[in-house]
């Protein structure tokens, strides 16, 4: 997962590999590109303290659900940071899903440029794939190609709470 969000952790599950370091926290694209190129160096809040929601809130990350004037929950991010780290290194194939969270979806897909050039310079061997993903659009499916390892797709709304086991047949 390169996050967004928390979805894409939700969706994907219990990772057998892990936790990774954008799983539960809202990310900005431009700062996953920022981590992978800078070796996470902007990850982390330059300052620890609270917002006015109790959040914590980065660069480029905001952490929701952690409290990161707790030791161990930095420890666990970088571990998680080590753990992403590695699979970039000693992996041959790779699918990535990014959960866009900009209202304008083109300001986070007009960086996918940026993203390969960023893989190729620092994994030139790796394969991938990255499957950006519109959420709350009115059909679920593949939009567009962006280029061998880049593609668009959309996922439609589900109201969750009128969620029954017909509707998902």
């Amino acid at each position: 997962s390169l996050g967004g969000w928390c979805g894409p952790r939700m969706a994907l599950g219990i990772n057998p590999i892990g936790s990774l370091p954008f799983d539960n926290v809202r990310s900005t694209f431009k700062g996953i590109l920022d981590c992978i190129e800078n070796d996470f160096n902007n990850y982390f809040p330059t300052e620890i303290k609270e917002n006015y929601f109790n959040n914590y809130l980065g660069k480029y990350i905001g952490f929701y659900h952690h409290d990161l004037k707790d030791n161990k929950v930095i420890e666990s991010f970088k571990r998680k940071i080590e753990r992403f780290k590695h699979l970039l290194q000693t992996s041959n194939e790779i699918i990535f899903l990014r959960t866009i969270i900009d209202e304008n979806y083109e300001n986070e897909l007009i960086l996918y440029q940026q993203f390969s050039k960023i893989m190729s310079d620092k994994y030139p061997n790796l394969k991938y794939i990255l499957c950006f993903i519109i959420h709350d659009q009115i059909f679920t499916g593949h939009i567009l190609t962006l280029n061998s390892n880049i593609i668009v797709c959309s996922i439609e709304h589900i109201d969750i709470h009128n969620l029954t086991d017909d509707s998902l047949i």
